[in-house]
C-alpha cells in the first residue's frame, strides 16, 4: 500500500465523530480548515485524498452520494481481527 502522509486524519475523525448522520466533504474542510478552506484547492484534494485513504483503511464509509461517517469501532474492530470475523 502507498505511504501517504495523514496530516488532517485526526481532524477528519473528529469531523465525523461530532455529527449527527453521514456529512459531506464541505462540511468536513468548514470543520477542520479556517475559513477560507473552501477556496485552497490544494487543501480541498488533500483532504479528499485523505478521506479515500481511511476509507480504504475501514476507518470511515462512503454512503449515497458523496456523504462520508465514521465506521462504528464494533465494526472496524470486526474487520481488523481475523480470528472474530463475523458475517452479517
Amino acid at each position: 500500500m502507498a505511504k501517504i502522509k495523514l496530516r488532517y486524519r485526526n481532524e477528519i475523525l473528529e469531523a465525523l465523530a461530532k455529527a449527527s448522520g453521514p456529512i459531506s466533504l464541505r462540511v468536513i474542510l468548514r470543520s477542520i480548515g479556517s475559513e477560507d478552506a473552501g477556496r485552497n484547492p490544494s487543501f480541498e484534494r488533500s483532504v479528499a485524498k485523505e478521506l479515500r485513504f481511511l476509507i480504504k483503511l475501514k476507518e470511515v464509509e462512503k454512503g449515497q452520494g458523496s456523504l462520508y461517517r465514521i465506521r462504528s469501532e464494533e465494526h472496524t474492530s470486526e474487520l481488523q481481527s481475523r480470528l472474530h470475523l463475523v458475517c452479517r
